[in-house]
């Protein structure tokens, strides 16, 4: 008999423990619940922009429009709010509604590279490069670093206003590095090249595409288009060729 009384000492401890974590495992989660109860009360402006910002990361961009204004409503102010406003607007397409939060944040902070990205590329579609290229000119002279995505994108817009020498400078900085748009840069180079009639550049850089990717069907019509302006017809319609299905 003593000797079971022995035994089922251990045993009512450990369920008294049990117990007891049981408890407290109980109570902080009220505690847990009762808190965020009390956040969406006192603080809701933050609520509205926590949940904007995951129907953003989900791609719902109308909710989490309704959100951000939410937030904007109840007083909140972030530097991100008026960027992420602005990048629902350009993913419901409404490029146009989103300068007016996007200018504002470039004067105050002109170096921010995801802004400055974003507003330069509304510009440029609303048909505006000068506009564009002049948000990466003040962005840079704050402190903007010179990535080569940020070299690239100011390439292009050289392009568009016909500024080839500007372009092609830029085009070549961002060869000199190993960043993943040094093919892009190289393809549009090469266009570059077609365009201000050196076609013999044209066809080595084509070629550098295609043994980078043979099957990059631009390079291959742009390999054709340049063989074409090199007088060598035949190579370009074999080239053209390639394109076909077996």
């Amino acid at each position: 008999m003593t000797t079971t009384v022995e035994e089922s000492r251990p045993a009512r401890f450990w369920t008294a423990t049990r117990r007891q974590l049981a408890g407290r495992l109980a109570f902080l989660a009220l505690v847990t619940v009762l808190t965020s109860l009390l956040y969406r009360v006192v603080c809701p402006q933050w609520v509205a922009y926590r949940d904007g910002e995951n129907a953003l990361a989900r791609n719902a961009s109308a909710q989490a429009l309704g959100d951000y204004q939410r937030a904007i409503a109840g007083g909140a102010k972030t530097r991100q709010l008026p960027l992420h406003i602005a990048q629902a607007l350009v993913k419901l397409n409404r490029p146009r509604e989103a300068i007016p939060h996007l200018e504002p944040l470039r004067r105050s902070f002109p170096a921010d590279e995801s802004a400055a990205n974003l507003l330069a590329g509304i510009y440029d579609g609303e048909g505006r490069p000068a506009d564009a290229l002049h948000v990466y000119y003040d962005a840079l002279e704050m402190g903007l670093p010179r990535s080569p995505d940020v070299l690239l994108h100011q390439a292009d817009l050289f392009r568009e206003l016909r500024r080839y020498r500007d372009a092609e400078r830029l085009y070549l900085e961002v060869l000199a590095t190993d960043s993943p748009v040094r093919r892009e840069a190289l393809h549009h180079l090469a266009e570059l090249d077609l365009w201000t009639n050196r076609p013999a550049q044209a066809l080595a850089r084509y070629d550098e595409l295609l043994h980078l990717d043979p099957t990059n069907r631009a390079a291959h019509i742009g390999r054709a288009r340049a063989l074409t302006a090199a007088g060598r017809r035949a190579e370009a319609v074999a080239e053209y060729r390639k394109l076909l299905p077996p």
